[in-house]
């Protein structure tokens, strides 16, 4: 029975129809693994062995272990003249793998566009779908195969189709991996650029967060909402600062998005910006105006009145500070419990951010907070001392005469202080 598969896999087809006359070999000859002559023949181009097969009777529908029908398989390798054949002798156009997938995901996968089109013009179903709702096009769009998009579409297939999972549609993973044209497509097919997925994600949100420049500004375009917000209240300019995209960013505010608009706990893009450290999506949401006083919620959902100096102090990011310090922020800005952005670097030991502070003219002793400042500056050299504003260095020398007795008095006469 061996003859005829291996004859078979050889592409040879007068020895399979010696096989199959002479040695009497079933043309359904099965493999451990579930493969049969007629798979061998479908994978490999051997339109005359597969003709011989089918005359003997072979069955043209046979799935091998995993569900793959030789049309599946002719799908899948690109046979175009095999694909003909077992349409030609009416195989089933719509069978599924045992994964969900039919020979019209595979083709529109691998953007085998003229299998596509036989398959299509067959009247295979062009919207079947898998168990978790990808349809050929959804694969498509995912793969940014412009020419079996537009093949889908041109045979009506539904472009509004969710993955039950997580609600994408064909256009949010098509933003989602930057294929630009092929948004386009199905765009101009009529697909919602507003649709959300099932956490709240729009097209012109998920393009943001992937750092896709040409997408975002295609969106904008149509006149996708570059404000719309998730359930979270996170923006579209709230996940560009998050990620650091800053050429996104500046398409966003090109478009003239709104620079302060709060998430739950009262943060603005400036803040996320901030708290992560992106030093050019900084800059870049300072030039465009954004405020640098805006307020947020601290722990728990209270109040509590930090600033992006304060959260650039906290954190310790001198740098970051600096920028801030450029577009004259409120240094005096207070929290609830007194503490300015010098009091909260203190607090937390930031000693360079200190002095960054102090060499800016911060009021070390605002709201009585003075003795909050790290004692390592009470220690530092007299040259940084000198390099303070004036009354830096009166409220420095009140404090280490306090703390540290003559000793400090002597550090304090070093650095020149009256």
């Amino acid at each position: 029975m061996a003859d005829v598969y291996a004859a078979a896999r050889e592409g040879d087809a007068r020895a399979v129809r010696r096989a199959l006359v002479i040695m009497r070999s079933s043309p359904n000859y099965v493999t451990e693994g579930g493969w049969t002559p007629v798979h061998v023949a479908a994978k490999n181009g051997f339109k005359e062995v597969l003709t011989e097969l089918l005359r003997a009777g072979a069955d043209k529908d046979t799935g091998t272990q995993v569900g793959s029908t030789p049309l599946y398989i002719a799908a899948e390798y690109g046979q175009l003249e095999i694909m003909n054949t077992l349409i030609e002798n009416e195989c089933e156009l719509d069978k599924k793998k045992a994964d969900g997938w039919s020979a019209l995901h595979i083709a529109a996968f691998k953007n085998h566009k003229e299998i596509l089109a036989a398959l299509l013009k067959a009247k295979a179903y062009q919207n079947i779908y898998i168990q978790d709702g990808t349809t050929p096009l959804y694969l498509a769009a995912q793969e940014g195969n412009q020419e079996s998009v537009k093949l889908l579409l041109d045979a009506e297939a539904q472009h509004g189709v969710r993955i039950k999972s997580d609600g994408y549609t064909p256009l949010h993973i098509a933003a989602q991996n930057g294929h630009t044209s092929t948004i386009q497509l199905l765009l101009d097919a009529g697909a919602d650029f507003e649709a959300k997925t099932k956490d709240g994600k729009t097209c012109m949100y998920i393009a943001v967060q992937q750092g896709h420049v040409s997408v975002v500004d295609l969106l904008l375009k149509v006149g996708a909402d570059g404000n719309a917000q998730k359930q979270n209240l996170w923006s579209p300019l709230h996940i560009a600062a998050q990620q650091g995209h800053t050429e996104v960013m500046q398409v966003l505010i090109d478009a003239q998005v709104l620079l302060d608009v709060q998430i739950e706990d009262g943060s603005t893009p400036l803040c996320i910006a901030v708290q992560m450290g992106h030093e050019e999506a900084i800059r870049a949401l300072l030039h465009a105006g954004a405020s640098k006083e805006v307020v947020k919620k601290g722990k728990f959902g209270v109040w509590s009145g930090w600033t992006p100096l304060h959260i650039a102090a906290e954190q310790g990011r001198d740098v970051v500070v600096k920028i801030l310090l450029d577009y004259n922020p409120n240094m005096a800005a207070i929290l609830e419990n007194g503490f300015t952005p010098l009091h909260v670097a203190s607090e937390a030991g930031h000693t360079e951010v200190v002095t960054t502070f102090l060499e800016a003219g911060a009021c070390m002793d605002a709201q009585g907070k003075v003795q909050s400042l790290p004692t390592i500056l009470l220690l530092d050299t007299s040259e940084r001392l000198a390099n303070l504003p004036r009354r830096n260095q009166v409220s420095l020398q009140l404090l280490q005469n306090r703390m540290l007795g003559g000793s400090a008095r002597r550090l304090g006469q070093g650095a020149g202080i009256a």
